[in-house]
């Protein structure tokens, strides 16, 4: 009878919580938010003339970051220096740190579901609190960009700002659940 009991609360110690697996499909939701707005067409748009708007896209402004870093390299090996005050590397860059931090947060948060070592909550929530501000970064740097080059902010910035925002703070909830 004493080895039952003892089985027992081993059984129920290995389960993985209902709150867990919530939090866990709330994380990889936002991060499916987060890819699908540097996947859209609309990063930014421009206010509605005649009817007709003008989209400008993710990769497009990823490409555009590519070419000014390119030409950057190409006038710096001529002694040139180009000074560039847009902030459009940025707001690449921070795109891009959104969509894979995000994507760390839910794969530390699955881990720490399945792998009970209190180093993963511990790095799941720090990880989920570097996400959430980099998602603020991001809206905030776009929202400067779009005001500075008479755009407005688009639904892929948009989302992908909410969805790693989103992450962050249910990664976050790692430093409160013991589990």
């Amino acid at each position: 009878p004493g080895k039952e009991l003892v089985m027992a609360k081993k059984a129920k110690k290995s389960k993985i919580s209902v709150v867990g697996i919530g939090i866990a499909a709330v994380i990889v939701v936002c991060l499916v938010l987060s890819i699908v707005g540097v996947c859209i067409d609309t990063w930014t748009t421009t206010e509605e003339l005649l009817g007709k708007t003008i989209d400008i896209s993710f990769s497009d402004y990823s490409e555009r970051a590519e070419s000014i870093r390119d030409a950057k390299e190409s006038a710096s090996e001529w002694g040139i220096e180009i000074e560039s005050d847009s902030l459009l590397q940025p707001m690449v860059a921070f795109g891009y740190i959104a969509v894979i931090a995000a994507a760390v947060v839910a794969l530390l948060y699955v881990l720490k579901l399945f792998v009970k070592a209190g180093i993963f909550r511990f790095l799941t929530g720090g990880v989920g609190v570097l996400t959430f501000v980099a998602g603020i970064i991001l809206i905030a740097i776009t929202a400067s960009f779009c005001n500075d080059s008479s755009l407005v902010v688009g639904a892929g910035a948009i989302l992908t700002s909410v969805g790693a925002m989103g992450a962050g703070l249910a990664g976050a909830t790692a430093l409160f659940l013991k589990k």
